[in-house]
C-alpha cells in the first residue's frame, strides 16, 4: 500500500551590481525571484516592448522572459516571465495567462508583476512561442515568451525517459474518461510518472511563484519515496507560502483540488467532491499561519503532475478582489482543472 501525504502551511510571512571598467551583463537564474528584475541586458532573456492604444492614449509595457533546465533533473523546466507597466498611467484589467489564470487586475504605474514556474517538459529545452497580454476587457496585442514545447504549436519532442511521459486524462482513468464525457473535467494531457526498477526516484519538486503589488505566492509540491529498498509508500507534500505586502489582508484561500485530495481515494470521489469543496481552508488561521499533515494509504504503481487554480480573496484601502493562481502539484488521479475553478 502506498501512502501520500498533503501537508498546507500558510505563513504571512538589489541585486548589487558590481561596477567594472565595462559594464557586464548580470546573469540571472529562471528559478529565483531574488536576484533582483530582468532587463534587455539579461543573457539568454526574450524581450519585448508591446503597447495598448486607448482613448487616445499610449499604454507602454515591457515583457520579459528567461528558461532553464532545473540543476538537478532532466526534462524539467524553469520558466520566469516578468510584465512591467512602464508608463505613467495605470492600465486596467491587466492579464496575461502565463502569470494568472482567469484573473485579471489594474497595473499600477511602474509596478511589475513576475512569475516562475517549474514543470516537467517532454523536452529538455524551451521553445519560443506566441503569448498574448490583454487589457482594458477586451484589446489583445501579441507578444513572444520562453515557453515549453506542450505548450506551443511546435511538434512535441520525443521524451528521453521511459518512466514519465504526458497523455491525456481520458484514457489514464476510466472514472475520469467519465467525468470528462459527464462535462465535469475538461480533457487535458497530465504528467504521469511511473516505476523505475529501484522504485520511484526522487522527482523534483514542481513550484509556482508569483509577485505582485499585492505580495508574493508561493506554491509547491514534491514527491518522493522514503525508503529507497522498496517501491512503496512514496510520499507527497505540497506547501503554499504567502508573503503579504503590510497594507493587504488575506481574507480566504480556496484551493478545491486539494481539500478534495486530502478526503478522497478514488478519481470519481475526487471528482463529486470537487464541487463541494470550493471553500476558504479552515484548517488553519491565515494571520496565525498553521497547517495540517494527513497520511493516506492507496495501492498505485503511478502518480500525476496535475495543474489546479488557487484563489486568494484579498482586501486593501477600501477595494477588494481575488487573485487566481494555477499551480502544480503531485497527484493519485489525472485530473487537471481550469479557470472555471477560480472563485470571484
Amino acid at each position: 500500500m502506498a501512502y501520500r501525504i498533503w501537508h498546507y502551511s500558510l505563513s504571512l510571512a538589489l541585486a548589487t551590481a558590481c561596477s567594472l571598467a565595462l559594464a557586464q551583463p548580470s546573469r540571472h537564474d529562471a528559478c529565483s525571484d531574488s536576484d533582483g528584475d530582468l532587463d534587455q541586458m539579461t543573457p539568454d532573456v526574450v524581450a519585448d516592448d508591446p503597447h495598448f492604444d486607448e482613448g487616445g492614449h499610449r499604454f507602454p509595457t515591457q515583457v520579459f522572459s528567461i528558461a532553464n533546465l532545473v540543476p538537478t533533473a532532466k526534462n524539467f523546466l524553469c520558466l520566469r516571465y516578468e510584465w512591467q507597466n512602464v508608463g505613467s498611467e495605470t492600465i486596467p484589467l491587466a492579464y496575461w495567462d502565463l502569470q494568472s489564470e482567469g484573473d485579471s487586475f489594474d497595473l499600477a504605474p511602474q509596478a511589475r508583476r513576475v512569475r516562475i514556474l517549474i514543470r516537467p517538459s517532454a523536452s529538455t529545452e524551451p521553445v519560443r512561442g506566441s503569448t498574448k497580454i490583454k487589457a482594458f476587457g477586451s484589446q489583445e496585442v501579441p507578444t513572444t515568451a520562453w515557453i515549453r514545447v506542450e505548450d506551443s504549436s511546435t511538434k512535441k519532442a520525443s521524451i528521453s525517459s521511459p518512466f514519465f511521459r504526458f497523455e491525456e486524462s481520458e484514457a489514464l482513468d476510466p472514472e475520469a474518461k467519465q467525468a470528462i464525457k459527464d462535462r465535469q473535467i475538461p480533457d487535458v494531457e497530465v504528467a504521469v510518472f511511473t516505476l523505475s526498477p529501484s522504485g520511484f526516484p526522487d522527482w523534483p519538486a514542481v513550484e509556482d511563484i508569483f509577485r505582485s503589488q499585492l505580495g508574493t505566492f508561493k506554491a509547491n509540491s514534491r514527491v518522493s519515496v522514503p525508503d529507497k529498498t522498496k517501491f512503496f509508500p512514496f510520499e507527497v507534500d505540497s506547501r503554499i507560502e504567502i508573503k503579504r505586502n503590510p497594507e493587504v489582508k488575506i481574507e480566504a484561500v480556496i484551493a478545491p483540488a486539494l481539500v478534495a485530495l486530502e478526503r478522497t481515494e478514488s478519481t470519481a470521489q475526487f471528482v463529486k467532491l470537487l464541487s463541494e469543496s470550493r471553500q476558504p481552508w479552515d484548517e488553519f488561521s491565515i494571520e496565525k499561519g498553521a497547517g495540517v499533515s494527513r497520511r493516506f494509504t492507496k495501492e498505485s504503481k503511478r502518480f500525476f503532475l496535475i495543474e489546479h487554480p488557487i484563489t486568494i480573496k484579498w482586501s486593501t484601502r477600501g477595494t477588494s478582489g481575488s487573485t487566481c493562481i494555477r499551480m502544480a502539484s503531485y497527484s493519485l488521479f489525472p485530473v487537471s482543472l481550469g479557470s472555471d475553478y477560480c472563485i470571484k
